[in-house]
């Protein structure tokens, strides 16, 4: 009785080694061709011409300018903030398909003053109509719902 256990369990063992092996040399086709590709893109990497000065050069201008950038960014955002509900137009199609060219946008935005002194008159006279969006028919109007964003 205790041969034939100890045969089943040697059988049970041979056929999980017969696996083992099978996933064993699964997984080493595996790891050469991922070590090729390893092989394969830093041969690509040492073909580049890669200038160590040039690319400090390059770094220098990135740290010059950046600062620049986020000046101006930060300026941008300050007007944004300031001017949010001009600006800030933002909205789904009403329908798959929309022609998003028939929206031209805010009429604040469209509007260009010749005469600086003149935009407080404008304010008043439009009210709050300078931020009414302009489209290019009545029908885009009429099917389409606009949602600040």
């Amino acid at each position: 009785m205790k041969a034939a256990h100890l045969a089943a369990d040697l059988r049970k063992a041979q056929k999980a080694a017969a696996s083992a092996q099978k996933e064993d040399a699964a997984l080493a086709k595996e790891h050469a061709a991922q070590t090729a590709a390893v092989a394969s893109s830093r041969a690509a990497l040492a073909a580049l011409p890669l200038d160590d000065a040039r690319v400090a050069a390059l770094e220098g201008l990135v740290a010059t300018h950046g600062e620049g950038v986020r000046h101006w960014q930060r300026h941008c955002n300050e007007i944004a903030t300031s001017l949010g509900y001009l600006i800030n137009f933002n909205y789904a199609d009403p329908r798959p398909g929309f022609d998003r060219s028939a929206v031209k946008g805010v009429l604040a935005r469209l509007v260009r003053i010749q005469r600086p002194e003149h935009a407080t008159a404008l304010e008043v006279a439009a009210g709050g109509k300078l931020t009414h969006i302009v489209v290019d028919t009545e029908q885009t109007g009429a099917r389409a719902r606009f949602v600040r964003g």
